[in-house]
């Protein structure tokens, strides 16, 4: 048990060092492309690395309390993040003050939320500066093989977004989102079938057969 802290600690530092690597990248970027829209605007920019940073945390502690803690938790966390959204975007959108700036703040905001509603985990974890580095090394040995894979997986997954939202219009775009985002909500329930129902029935069948399973 003291050794899965550990491992959760030394992930939580990997995925901080992660987020930092993001922002300056991006960073990078808008100065390199020198992208008007965001760039010239501080306060869009601050928020989106916020939005960015906040966003990666938010997933890594709702992974960890799916897999470690209780699943009601992350079911409540992600109904608390996802009501707050749709309804503050739809409140803004009422008094027609949803703008790019804004609607930056309110992912901010909303994964802010969400990772203050799972950060009592961080009580839990160990923190290791051998298992850090051994882990790292790890990782790197084969994440490196994954590196152009995740990228272009990243990308083609994205480049629709800017083809859509050319072609059919921001609109259009905002709406299948939103759509996107609600059944995205749903997909902890298609964690818990494909992670724990096949392990309890397992357990089931070796401990007391396979009528018992066949009832489960």
């Amino acid at each position: 048990e003291k050794n899965i802290f550990s491992f959760m600690g030394s992930i939580f530092i990997h995925q901080l060092f992660l987020s930092l690597l993001i922002a300056l990248i991006l960073f990078c970027t808008f100065i390199f492309l020198q992208t008007k829209i965001i760039f010239s605007n501080s306060e869009i920019f601050l928020s989106f690395l916020i939005c960015v940073i906040f966003g990666h945390f938010y997933q890594l502690f709702r992974r960890i309390i799916f897999a470690k803690f209780n699943i009601l938790i992350a079911i409540f966390g992600d109904f608390v993040l996802f009501f707050l959204l749709i309804t503050l975007i739809l409140l803004f959108n009422n008094f027609q003050i949803l703008s790019l700036l804004n609607l930056i703040k309110i992912y901010a905001f909303c994964y802010i939320i969400g990772f203050a509603i799972f950060s009592y985990v961080l009580r839990y974890f160990n923190f290791s500066y051998n298992l850090i580095i051994n882990d790292f090394k790890k990782n790197f040995i084969s994440g490196r093989w994954l590196f152009l894979t995740s990228f272009f997986q990243w990308f083609s997954g994205n480049y629709w977004i800017l083809i859509s939202s050319a072609t059919l219009g921001t609109a259009a775009l905002g709406i299948f989102r939103a759509c996107q985002t609600i059944i995205n909500s749903s997909n902890v329930f298609f964690q818990a079938f494909e992670n724990i129902f096949p392990i309890k029935t397992s357990e089931i069948l070796k401990q007391s057969g396979v009528r018992s399973m066949v009832i489960f």
